[in-house]
């Protein structure tokens, strides 16, 4: 798990980095940098993910609650 947690700080540093490099137009009309930026972005959310059911799993916080209409 400690790897997972460097691992969100490199992307979030790296998203960080990306954010004062690239304008929205550099990524709008580029989409090398439209796709880096969604990958960069979507591994992002996974490892949270991930480390949230490890949490969850690990402290056996149980089910989560129904909360919309659309689950």
């Amino acid at each position: 798990m400690f790897e997972r947690l460097k691992l969100l700080e490199n992307n979030i540093r790296d998203l960080i980095d990306l954010k004062s490099k690239f304008s929205l137009e550099d990524v709008c009309t580029d989409k090398t940098k439209e796709w880096a930026l969604r990958y960069g972005l979507l591994e992002t959310i996974q490892i949270i993910i991930d480390i949230s059911c490890y949490l969850v799993s690990k402290d056996n916080l149980g089910n989560p609650a129904y909360i919309c209409g659309m689950c």
